[in-house]
């Protein structure tokens, strides 16, 4: 029997707060760019032991401005609304699952 190996790039998921409603079982994260779906979902259920139901990811351009020392841009970002299943966003948050 093959022993399942889930690897972690070195990233940060960081909860958002959302501008629009989002259903109950549904949270927000900024992540990075180069992070795919199966990845993000992974990371979820292995370091919180929560079931993923579904993930959506969305890219936003990052803004443009005009300073004193000329024109900048930040970086772009994405951002993933993860759907968990038999979860509510009104239950209490705990730490990640211990190794």
């Amino acid at each position: 029997m093959a022993s399942r190996l889930v690897r972690f790039p070195s990233m940060t998921i960081r909860l958002m707060q959302s501008t629009k409603r989002l259903p109950k079982d549904t949270l927000a994260f900024k992540v990075p760019r180069k992070v795919g779906k199966f990845e993000i979902k992974a990371y979820m259920e292995a370091l919180y032991g929560v079931r993923v139901a579904s993930v959506n990811t969305a890219i936003y351009p990052g803004k443009t401005g005009v300073s004193r020392d000329g024109r900048y841009k930040r970086s772009d970002w994405k951002r993933a609304f993860v759907k968990f299943a038999g979860f509510s966003a009104d239950s209490p948050v705990t730490s990640p699952a211990s190794p």
